[in-house]
């Protein structure tokens, strides 16, 4: 009976009726209820570093490849926090960290994380490479320290203005799927401070 009374009050107005998680609506931040610590999202995000070595026919002979990637919510777009410079060679992939505070959109289950790659050449037209999604889920305890497997996209969107077309929920396009594609992995830490 209790099982069932928490999934209606997950279900109804209190997002957090029988929640580990609770909003501490000063800073919009999610709290650890247990030990009142700030929940953050530790994510990686990795591609094969021949991916950044191995330009669309439309790039500019010597333009520069870089990392973009963006936090996506229903009603806007961000830039991530990731150091596109700041990259760790493992093996065969270049890896890149970041660490999020979690605002309310993520607790719904509503955020995502776009990556690219972005040529860019002095006096020549900027090319993205295709826009790949990762929604992310609603924050659960045994997220807590613990790795999600490494995924790949679970959408993705061509062209220059693809984070337009995503926040503007153009219907989806999800063109094929590049030599080398992203992936990503996460985990939620627990912290003192609201942000990382």
């Amino acid at each position: 009976m209790k099982k069932k009374i928490c999934s209606l009050l997950l279900l109804g107005s209190s997002l957090f009726g029988c929640s580990p998680f609770y909003m501490e609506a000063q800073n919009d931040a999610l709290m650890h209820r247990e030990s009142g610590l700030y929940v953050h999202r530790e994510v990686e995000l990795r591609v094969n570093a021949a991916r950044l070595t191995t330009p669309p026919d439309t790039v500019a002979p010597g333009a520069v490849s870089i990392l973009d990637a963006s936090h996506f919510t229903p009603i806007s777009v961000s830039s991530a926090w990731f150091d596109p410079s700041k990259s760790e060679r493992r093996g065969e992939f270049l890896v890149w960290h970041e660490t999020i505070h979690l605002p309310k959109y993520a607790v719904k289950g509503r955020m995502s994380l776009g990556a690219t790659v972005c040529w860019e050449k002095e006096g020549a037209v900027t090319v993205k490479d295709a826009l790949e999604m990762f929604p992310f889920p609603r924050p659960d305890i045994t997220q807590i320290d613990h790795w999600t497997p490494w995924v790949e996209a679970g959408s993705r969107r061509e062209g220059t203005f693809a984070w337009h077309s995503e926040v503007n929920r153009h219907d989806a396009e999800n063109p094929n799927r590049p030599e080398y594609p992203f992936q990503m992995r996460f985990r939620l830490v627990l912290s003192q401070r609201v942000y990382p």
